[in-house]
């Protein structure tokens, strides 16, 4: 088998960390934004309707590739709803939201609270 001496330094990586380094490739992919809510019993669909408007309102600004809304199945979980979204770059995601606050269009929820992240994918 050939392996190039960047094969082989990727090879011992994973070997010895289990994950793969970052790559020239990895780092032009889209970050992952994830947002767990804690959502307040009865303030569900005022969640859902605060994250369709951020939603519209992102999915115009540059950067923004797409967003999904997941619902917990246990009624007993931590974070009743998770936000997982793609965008282009951290500058993008930065920008988007700041438009986002400036405009105030987004109403604020008693009780709900997200914690907003972007990540990487190093590992598949």
């Amino acid at each position: 088998m050939n392996m190039s001496i960047k094969s082989l330094a990727i090879a011992a990586a994973i070997s010895l960390t289990g994950v793969a380094p970052m790559t020239a490739q990895s780092a032009n992919e889209p970050l992952i934004l994830i947002n767990p809510f804690v959502v307040p019993a009865g303030s569900e669909d005022d969640a859902i309707a605060m994250w369709t408007q951020a939603r519209d309102f992102l999915q115009t600004q540059p950067g923004y590739i797409s967003t999904k809304l997941h619902r917990s199945l246990s009624p007993d979980a931590t974070f009743g709803l998770i936000n997982v979204a793609e965008w282009e770059s951290m500058e993008a995601f930065k920008a988007a939201t700041a438009a986002m606050r400036q405009s105030g269009s987004i109403p604020r929820i008693e009780g709900v609270n997200g914690d907003p992240q972007l990540y990487r994918v190093i590992a598949e």
